[in-house]
């Protein structure tokens, strides 16, 4: 059976180029002009090898790369038309086996995708034992490596790499931080990625009609597709809030409604943001992601979003002590010249479960002039804010 290689570029000129050319020696291709289709394509049609542009749009190939080194050990050869780039790749630990400037040279390409489908590194000389330690370990003793937990990222690949790329999936995630301070906008990204995944969306939002939020995101360069809405399903709590319920009651209609939603096939749940005002009695709240961390282990990734104060740390620590990760956002100022810079600030900690990692900062600020040019809105500063 012929090797089938997925080529993931923006470009129609390239695309058509290589497939010409890996077609008459006999492969099969499958294409994808972003990252995000070309993880539905990696898991539709199996590829043995994905030939990936550095700057391809949505999900670049840099962590596309790194998401397809968790679900598999295929090659990867990536591509840049960017001169200054290829050597900060090579020296990048971004998973790919080979790196090759555009334009592309044909023959040194098919070299590369020959070599590596056989097993060898480009450049060496073929080693036959190879196939016999394959073939070895074909009866049944080789056992594949798992693959590392699935994250839910933002598709910003700088912000990304800062937060240690994403939430862990079927995990429950605490998001908290004053208003303002970008807690929402970076759930909504969380959220338009993992639909752009092919997860099914839940998403309670506090804003008075669904629509509100529908539109709140297309701001952002976030547009959910013409009849996406099955698959990103957005109800609004406002009116329940307007009750004004005893917080116990509230909360036993969030929990009963998002098991219903996990049943119905959710496979990501956002609250944002939890009931703005929170009684002196924190039980329920507690008790509350106590039992989300039940329907977490069961596969569903729950996102967590709460407008916290000063006079709520106690709370926050135990609600950190309960998740699985916990951002944490502020609003810092520094000065810039005769100016004052204003920017929001995200923390990261706890991101592995009962893993401990180093807590991770970025901070950030939330950019629509970047909309036209990239389709995002997130933009990723260095240089600024503490150290966390």
């Amino acid at each position: 059976m012929a090797k089938k290689i997925l080529i993931a570029d923006n470009e129609s000129s390239v695309l058509d180029t290589l497939v010409d050319a890996l077609r008459s020696q006999g492969y099969e291709t499958c294409c994808a002009r972003d990252g995000f289709e070309a993880m539905r394509v990696m898991a539709e049609e199996s590829p043995d090898l994905m030939i990936t542009d550095a700057q391809i749009p949505g999900l670049d190939g840099c962590l596309l790369t790194r998401y397809v080194r968790r679900a598999s050990d295929i090659p990867v050869v990536m591509t840049t038309g960017v001169s200054q780039e290829l050597e900060v790749l090579r020296n990048t630990d971004v998973g790919a086996d080979v790196f090759m400037m555009k334009p592309i040279d044909l023959p040194q390409l098919v070299d590369n995708v020959a070599r590596l489908l056989s097993g060898r590194i480009p450049g060496q000389a073929y080693d036959p034992s190879f196939q016999k330690m394959k073939a070895d370990l074909d009866d049944g003793s080789f056992v594949e490596p798992a693959a590392g937990p699935m994250r839910i990222d933002t598709g910003v690949w700088d912000f990304d790499e800062l937060i240690n790329e994403g939430i862990p999936s079927a995990s429950v995630t605490l998001v908290e931080g004053p208003g303002g301070s970008g807690k929402s906008v970076v759930c909504q990204n969380l959220a338009y990625s993992g639909y752009r995944w092919g997860l099914n969306i839940a998403y309670y939002t506090s804003l008075p009609r669904a629509e509100d939020l529908d539109e709140q995101m297309s701001s952002l360069g976030l547009s959910v597709e013409s009849g996406g809405l099955d698959q990103f399903k957005i109800t609004s709590l406002a009116n329940l809030y307007a009750r004004q319920l005893d917080p116990s009651k509230t909360f036993t209609v969030l929990w009963e409604h998002m098991k219903r939603m996990f049943r119905e096939g959710a496979d990501l749940v956002v609250f944002d943001d939890l009931p703005p005002a929170v009684s002196e009695d924190c039980g329920p709240m507690i008790n509350f992601f106590e039992r989300s961390i039940e329907l977490s282990r069961q596969g569903l990734t729950i996102l967590s979003i709460f407008r916290s104060s000063h006079s709520d740390r106690v709370l926050v620590e135990q609600l950190h002590e309960i998740a699985d990760a916990h951002l944490r956002f502020s609003v810092e100022e520094t000065p810039r010249d005769d100016r004052t810079e204003v920017f929001n600030q995200m923390e990261v900690r706890k991101i592995d479960g009962s893993i401990p990692i180093p807590s991770r900062g970025v901070a950030f600020r939330v950019n629509p002039r970047l909309i036209r040019l990239e389709n995002r809105s997130l933009e990723a500063l260095t240089g600024m804010g503490s150290a966390l």
